[in-house]
């Protein structure tokens, strides 16, 4: 039986020229070898759930952050990890819990400068989801 792909939605947060990042308990690994330390907040689509429904509810369960959702940025089968990924563009509405985390597969939120994201990230973004970042700095 082939299994389906996962859905999975990630919430791209900007704020004060500051974007919003997580750290898993556990690194993944890809399919190339690369291993992810740092990402964007975010996690699979539930049963009825939008991309947009499902990053609000991931970014507050990850990170205790507010955030209300816009539009997808982009959406593509990612070349290295096994998932179909929603990029979707989140405002903040309220930072006041901030690392409240109530997802045990977190390890740390953290707001750094949008210029230093490839300190954190430094694997390839997404074409479209780098642009959309870059037009937040």
């Amino acid at each position: 039986m082939i299994r389906p792909i996962p859905q999975v939605a990630l919430g791209i947060v900007c704020a004060n020229q500051h974007i919003l990042l997580i750290e898993r308990q556990n690194h993944e690994v890809a399919s190339n070898g690369d291993v992810l330390n740092w990402a964007f907040p975010g996690g699979k689509i539930e049963k009825y759930e939008t991309p947009q429904q499902a990053a609000v509810r991931e970014i507050r369960e990850e990170t205790g952050v507010i955030v209300k959702a816009g539009k997808i940025i982009t959406a593509w089968k990612h070349p290295d990890f096994q998932a179909y990924i929603s990029y979707v563009e989140c405002h903040l509405v309220n930072d006041d819990d901030h690392n409240t985390v109530s997802d045990p597969a977190i390890k740390y939120s953290k707001w750094i400068p949008i210029s230093n994201i490839h300190e954190y990230i430094t694997r390839q973004i997404n074409d479209q989801v780098e642009l959309f970042i870059e037009s937040q700095n």
